[in-house]
């Protein structure tokens, strides 16, 4: 079937396309009316160890060994409730520690000493607070938790790089994606009916005769 076929199959299917379509651009409507406003927003730090002045390669090489080590480690910590109820009690949440912990993303690009907190919230600035205040609550464990016996100060050092910010726009729900998505996949169900429309009209209904053809045959 050449291409112009088709088209001429699409002409004659048009109800089924323009139905389709509209039906599946209402759908992308809908699902966008249904999914709940999500804001995030993320912060950046830097996580390193104090070397002496002077330091030879050697040391530095291997500070920032420990240092990307401890990025490893503490990816995992900052969701602990030992971070997070801090964080809850100083921006006064109504959730726990557990729940906020399901809001907040912490990752950390391979063999890097950078780790990223991304939290979500309906609230854009409740966004922006929990992120920042998370970053300052894990510093505070760490400057506890790295502390020698011999010295209050922790020699694993966590230096924000980029704060977090009030985002413009929510992550969710993708208005314009779920619209094009919808569009989509609407037209293509609308070309698939249009084509079976086709081929289902376009057989030859079968006779009497052609019926008590195959009686004879089977008997």
């Amino acid at each position: 079937m050449a291409l112009r076929d088709y088209i001429h199959i699409l002409r004659k299917g048009w109800v089924f396309l323009l139905a389709f379509v509209v039906a599946g651009v209402l759908g992308g409507v809908i699902a966008s009316i249904a999914s709940p406003t999500i804001y995030s927003s993320s912060v950046k730090a830097v996580i390193s160890v104090a070397t002496p002045e002077g330091a030879t390669v050697a040391e530095l090489t291997q500070a920032n060994v420990i240092a990307q080590q401890k990025t490893i480690e503490y990816v995992t910590v900052t969701t602990s409730a030992k971070v997070l109820e801090p964080v809850v009690k100083r921006l006064q949440l109504k959730t726990s520690p557990e729940a906020l912990a399901a809001r907040i993303t912490v990752s950390s690009p391979l063999n890097s000493d950078v780790i990223v907190i991304a939290a979500t919230s309906p609230h854009p600035r409740e966004a922006t607070a929990i992120a920042n205040t998370t970053i300052g609550a894990l510093n505070s464990f760490i400057g506890t938790a790295e502390a020698s016996q011999n010295s209050t100060t922790s020699p694993i050092r966590l230096t924000v790089a980029q704060p977090a910010r009030i985002p413009a726009a929510p992550i969710s729900p993708q208005t314009k994606l779920n619209l094009v998505l919808g569009f989509l996949l609407g037209l293509a169900l609308g070309m698939f009916a249009a084509l079976l429309r086709e081929e289902l009209t376009s057989r030859e209904p079968i006779t009497a005769a052609q019926l008590r053809r195959g009686s004879d045959l089977a008997a």
